[in-house]
């Protein structure tokens, strides 16, 4: 082991291209390392190599061996610190909540770094739904923020969303607590408001994504990502055994009119392809597939957006084994009789191209955009208007038809109260910043019955100092089942002297 290591060094990152050097030695290195410690499982100086090798959320074993792994070497003695913390994500990933809390308890004397284990804190206080602590905790983590390994830490909950220019100025930060927190605090505030939710809310749901990924769309279960990240022998440029077109490279090679899978390498090695949209959109939808064996090689999945339903197929590198995840492919997978239950252009007969080509587009908008929108089965139809008031704030003015809170006329007619949920988010995008927040529910008592084109109306204040603000209104019955939303880019609050 000691040999190998010493030949493979300096390893590079699971990502990254290896030398030549590191390429001949990096296999025997690992398997070696991995061979140590079935033979005597207190070896911490082969575990801590195959940490630096792969630090979490990389795994260099199977999770649940990972885990079993670093148990068993805590019951010969204390853990360094790194093997502890990748100890206590791996709890919460493939343990449980109760055993990651105790593997934490354990370093609370120990010099441990600050917002490392504050970040751990939240992680857990997150996983057992407790919101306020998750977020005090993960705040006050990020003000302790003082070295590289901190910043790393706190960068993987960003790095699967965050635009190029934000990770470029993520990485430019300094290693200084104030400035690092205060750019988190920008960032999720700034994806709070886009989706209109109360701030706080977007760093919550990440989150429990990351939850998801890690449990349901690890790109390779085996753990070999420590050994051999490189993608030879399946996917090599040419044809596979069923003839499909992969290219090795993401953006090598032009959309063809017969290339309609465009890629075969993941774009992580920690999740699949599945698991980077849902850190991206959320819970997906599945939808239809055949109903045989083809199901755990091939996946269509949808997510709504506000922009509408984006459709993207998956399908493993490899048929036969489950070991590796997914990768998104040009258009839906599977049986076209199935396949055209939601699109009637894959039942044949259209031309290949302009179907590839729109699933692609589907597929990219997905990959480069996020969000938390909140979703309604059905439209509530109510009408939303601001206004600026000088020196006041703005003015929110709703209609509401009666016929989106009760849907069945009888109903309608015998009822004499009705409600809706307001809720109102004001504040500055490019600042990240939420400058007044209002949730309520408005309530309406009538005398008479109500006519089916019947409208309910109400408005409301929000005091604003004076300037250009967004303004993002949701409004929804009480049984969140059918809801409106507002956007307004720019409402002008101007001072009593007309300026901004």
């Amino acid at each position: 082991s000691r040999a190998a290591v010493a030949l493979a060094e300096p390893f590079s990152g699971p990502e990254a291209a290896r030398t030549a050097n590191e390429d001949a030695w990096r296999s025997i290195a690992v398997r070696a390392l991995r061979r140590t410690l079935t033979l005597d499982s207190a070896d911490v100086w082969s575990a801590e190599q195959l940490e630096h090798i792969t630090p979490y959320p990389y795994i260099w074993l199977a999770p649940a061996r990972e885990l079993q792994q670093l148990r068993a070497m805590a019951t010969r003695g204390p853990l360094p610190m790194n093997l502890a913390n990748t100890r206590v994500h791996l709890e919460i990933e493939t343990g449980s909540l109760d055993s990651a809390a105790a593997a934490l308890a354990i370093l609370e004397s120990a010099p441990a770094a600050p917002a490392i284990h504050d970040h751990l804190i939240a992680e857990i206080a997150f996983a057992r739904g407790d919101t306020a602590a998750g977020v005090a905790a993960y705040y006050r983590g990020a003000g302790e923020i003082t070295d590289s390994t901190a910043a790393t830490l706190y960068g993987w909950d960003v790095f699967w969303i965050a635009e190029a220019n934000e990770l470029q100025q993520w990485q430019a930060l300094p290693n200084d607590g104030v400035t690092r927190k205060a750019w988190l605090e920008r960032f999720w505030t700034r994806r709070d408001l886009a989706d209109g939710r109360l701030s706080g809310t977007r760093v919550v749901e990440q989150f429990r994504r990351w939850r998801l990924a890690l449990k349901d769309y690890r790109w390779d279960w085996g753990g070999d990502v420590a050994a051999d990240v490189s993608d030879e022998g399946f996917a090599t440029e040419g044809h596979d055994s069923r003839g499909d077109w992969r290219p090795t490279q993401i953006d090598r090679h032009p959309l063809r009119p017969d290339n309609v899978e465009n890629r075969w390498r993941a774009l992580s090695r920690v999740i699949d392809d599945r698991g980077l949209l849902i850190l991206r959109h959320g819970n997906p939808i599945a939808l239809p597939m055949p109903g045989d064996a083809s199901i755990v090689t091939e996946e269509n999945l949808a997510w709504q957006t506000p922009g509408g339903r984006l459709i993207v197929g998956f399908s493993r590198v490899r048929a036969a084994s489950e070991r590796f995840g997914m990768v998104a492919r040009n258009k839906p997978l599977g049986d076209g009789m199935v396949a055209c239950q939601y699109d009637a252009r894959l039942c044949g007969g259209y031309p290949l191209r302009p179907i590839v080509e729109d699933y692609s587009h589907q597929r990219e908008t997905l990959e480069h955009t996020d969000g938390n929108a909140e979703t309604y089965h059905d439209s509530l139809g109510a009408i939303v208007q601001t206004y600026g008031i000088p020196h006041g704030g703005t003015l929110i003015v709703v209609a509401v038809p009666a016929r989106g809170l009760v849907r069945d006329s009888a109903t309608r007619a015998a009822q004499r109260q009705f409600a809706a949920r307001l809720r109102i988010e004001i504040g500055d995008s490019a600042a990240g910043k939420i400058v007044a927040t209002v949730d309520t529910t408005r309530r309406w008592n009538t005398n008479n019955a109500l006519s089916s084109d019947a409208w309910l109306s109400t408005y409301l204040t929000v005091p604003v100092n004076p300037g250009n603000w967004e303004v993002v209104v949701t409004v929804s019955d009480t049984a969140h089942t059918t809801g409106t939303g507002a956007r307004f880019g720019a409402v002008p609050v101007p001072a009593f002297d007309g300026s901004m």
